[in-house]
């Protein structure tokens, strides 16, 4: 028998600017989580590979769209109470609240959850971001980013910028980045972070950071990217308390290279695990 009673809409996160998404439950091999639409919201075409994925809708109306019927096909939600086409086919789709339960389940034998998740990464094109990728109500790890880039990091929705850049790199313009995440709302942290001689007081500032209220979703960067899935890396494993496997394979998803970093991650976060 469950411990407790679980009412969804307890936990469901209805948000103005896009869907909410929250988890209930999390296992190896399963996730149930929930989706909250307000009217005029929708989920972007995404496919979950080696996985199989249960909708229940529990409160509401609205369209689901399915470009076939086996793993690791693209689909996608809508909800916006307006004619939707794709390719030649037009949808209608109702416009009340919609909450939806969501259930992953591992598909491939020996595939986890957490392994599936991190094929999840999306890297799109954003001007004045090099190398981004990004979990889409996670996190976000990046290379060198442009001071007039910052808004946009807003408009995608991210609490606050970690900068690991340190102040002799080439085009590291911390003043004004500081600057211009204060102008439209976002925290900013500075961390300078060595990549050929990385110490712990940067790791230490980094997870004070990332774990301050409020920090995230956060878009962490450095040059290239791969400084900032190295910290992710960290806090996945000493704050998260992921298994090394499954926190290195996000980690690579999301732009992590060095070997020799890697490896600094793992032997800190692991001797400093919350």
């Amino acid at each position: 028998m469950h411990p407790a009673v679980i009412k969804p809409a307890e936990h469901a996160e209805w948000r103005p600017d896009k869907m909410g998404k929250s988890t209930i439950y999390q296992s190896p091999h399963v996730l149930v989580g929930l989706n909250a639409f307000e009217p005029g919201q929708s989920h972007s075409l995404h496919a979950h590979a080696g996985m199989d994925k249960v909708y229940q809708a529990i409160e509401g109306e609205g369209v689901f769209l399915l470009e076939g019927m086996t793993t690791g096909r693209p689909h996608r939600h809508y909800h916006d109470g307006s004619l939707l086409e794709i390719g030649s086919k037009g949808e209608y789709a109702m416009g009340s609240r919609v909450l939806i339960t969501t259930g992953l389940i591992a598909a491939v034998v020996g595939l986890s959850v957490g392994s599936a998740l991190a094929q999840q990464v999306t890297k799109p094109e954003v001007s004045g971001i090099r190398n981004l990728a990004r979990l889409e109500t996670t996190v976000a790890c990046a290379g060198a980013t442009a001071v007039e880039a910052v808004p946009e990091i807003k408009k995608m929705g991210f609490a606050s910028i970690i900068n690991l850049r340190e102040a002799s790199e080439a085009g590291a313009e911390l003043e004004r980045e500081e600057a211009a995440a204060k102008a439209v709302g976002i925290r900013y942290f500075h961390v300078p972070f060595n990549g050929g001689s990385p110490n712990t007081k940067a790791a230490d500032q980094f997870l004070a950071a990332i774990t301050s209220p409020g920090a995230e979703p956060a878009f962490i960067h450095c040059s290239g990217g791969n400084r900032a899935a190295t910290m992710w890396l960290i806090k996945r494993i000493a704050v998260d308390r992921w298994d090394v496997e499954r926190a290195t394979q996000e980690a690579i998803a999301l732009g992590q290279t060095s070997a020799a970093l890697r490896q600094f991650a793992i032997d800190y976060a692991l001797a400093h695990r919350r």
